[in-house]
């Protein structure tokens, strides 16, 4: 029991300690070379291919699409089946704005 307390403690401390290690502005330098500053934690973002869910749904399982305003259209046409499962458990996905597609 008192393992399993200091373990949700150990758990809480470093889920706070990370939160605050966010809360700055971050530059971030793509492939490209071009960079942009952003302040984290980021609040709302677009996905620039529909299939970078399967990112968001590791990350945050429960809420995968708490923070999409807008995502390509393309996982719906490159793999339907998991489309379908993710609208069943996710109806909210079908709001977010799409564009294009492939």
């Amino acid at each position: 029991m008192l393992t399993s307390l200091f373990k949700a403690a150990a758990g809480a401390v470093l889920t706070l300690a990370a939160t605050t290690a966010l809360a700055e502005e971050i530059t971030v330098t793509d492939v490209a070379g071009r960079q942009v500053t952003v302040d984290a934690p980021v609040d709302r973002l677009i996905l620039g291919e529909g299939r970078q869910i399967y990112l968001l749904g590791a990350l945050q399982p429960e809420t995968p699409f708490e923070h999409v305003v807008g995502w390509r259209e393309d996982f719906s046409q490159a793999d339907p089946d998991n489309y379908a499962a993710y609208a069943a458990k996710f109806p909210e996905m079908k709001q977010i704005p799409t564009f294009g597609g492939f």
